[in-house]
């Protein structure tokens, strides 16, 4: 089975995708562009997930373009490479002229898991394709399936994608016919045994109150890290009887490719770009009795749950993560003792954070306030969004789940 190519001292540098998962997705790259006249290869690529696939393609017949967000486009500018271009969700048509009509085969995997993305890549895909017939490979979860299947008429792909510290399962839509992409991934299968016993004999261990039945995992929610991964995370899980405890008292890194509590208040605190692509920190500052999709995090139990509300470092530290995130989505805690929030600077631009998968993020930030020492903050936060979405309309697309859920 292949396996990650692991880079401890700069995890940062590590592929996105497990290598066998690369090796299909570059077999696709060659497969679909191989008829088409030497000087007219050219390969688009959307989305930040995709930087991996962009430079580890190294067939210079290829052309390849990638487009990002500003965020990673920050990021990654210092690199001056022309062929890495920011994509305008606020113009998803603003596309370099050079660009249009001249992709041959285009790979998108979302910056934000949001059902609207879809409408604005159509746009854009109608520029840059060569032909009507140009094929097209989209990554993204399930909850996307009809909406990719009406924007880009794509079929869902028998092969999954196996993607290191993505704490849920990815599907494959391609609007063409695959050989490689009809047989399962191999990986998924043996993964999820390792991660489900680990989880067995967590709940030996650590009694936990009643609480609604943990849904079952399935091919479809499973995270996919290496094997080798699995392995390291799960015995640093296991040095700590109390994990969630022991990470808000500094003592225990969030895993997988975390940090500790104290780092990521001081260093993530502004860097929207990791907030959002990261996908296993989330589970760690805000702990609920819920499991979480994150296999190298455990739900929070009473004893933790008790330890927690009476050491008052713990409590600063969830109201410093509680800001942190507030700004991540362009809001800001206007009184520390009441929890009235207002809007941040810049909160216009900051309020495409309000995704399907950051709008979940909200409902476990808002139990984990109830259960940890400030559950007088919710119906200033519910209040404020109330306003926001039902009075001003700043963010209909979140009014189901606040109706819902928050």
């Amino acid at each position: 089975m292949s396996d990650l190519l692991v880079n401890d001292e700069e995890p940062e540098l590590e592929p996105y995708y497990s290598v066998k998962t690369a090796e299909v997705l570059f077999n696709e790259i060659q497969q679909q562009t191989q008829d088409v006249e030497s000087n007219d290869r050219c390969l688009i690529l959307i989305g930040g997930g995709l930087t991996s696939l962009y430079y580890g393609l190294t067939d210079e017949s290829i052309k390849k373009y990638l487009f990002v967000d500003k965020f990673l486009n920050e990021q990654i500018d210092n690199k001056k490479d022309d062929h890495i271009i920011q994509y305008r969700y606020d113009n998803p048509t603003e596309v370099p002229d050079a660009l249009r009509e001249k992709a041959s085969f285009i790979i998108i995997e979302p910056d934000f898991i949001d059902q609207k993305i879809w409408v604005d890549y159509k746009k854009t895909i109608d520029i840059i394709r060569s032909s009507k017939d140009t094929p097209i490979l989209a990554i993204t979860t399930p909850e996307n399936a009809e909406t990719v299947q009406n924007a880009i008429q794509a079929s869902p792909q028998l092969f999954l994608p196996s993607i290191p510290n993505l704490i849920y399962q990815y599907h494959i839509y391609a609007t063409y016919k695959s050989e490689s992409l009809s047989t399962t991934n191999s990986e998924l299968e043996k993964l999820e045994k390792i991660i489900e016993e680990s989880e067995k004999e967590a709940e030996k261990e650590h009694a936990k109150p009643e609480r609604k039945e943990r849904p079952i995992r399935t091919s479809s929610s499973v995270s996919t890290p290496s094997i080798r991964r699995v392995d390291k995370n799960l015995e640093l899980l296991k040095k700590h009887k109390m994990p969630n405890y022991a990470f808000y008292t500094n003592k225990m890194p969030s895993i997988p490719q975390g940090a500790l509590i104290d780092d990521i208040h001081k260093n993530w605190k502004d860097n929207f770009a990791l907030l959002e692509y990261h996908h296993g920190y989330i589970q760690y500052l805000f702990p609920m009795f819920e499991a979480g999709m994150n296999y190298c995090s455990r739900p929070l139990t009473v004893e933790e749950q008790e330890a927690m509300l009476e050491n008052e470092d713990c409590k600063k530290r969830l109201l410093v993560s509680y800001k942190m995130m507030l700004r991540f989505y362009g809001l800001s805690l206007k009184d520390d003792s009441t929890g009235e929030i207002e809007h941040d600077e810049g909160w216009e631009s900051r309020y495409r954070a309000f995704t399907y998968h950051n709008n979940l993020r909200i409902t476990r930030i808002l139990k984990c306030l109830s259960l940890l020492g400030y559950p007088h903050f919710l119906k200033p936060f519910i209040r404020f969004m109330i306003d926001d979405i039902l009075v001003h309309d700043n963010l209909s697309s979140s009014a189901n789940s606040l109706m819902q859920f928050w």
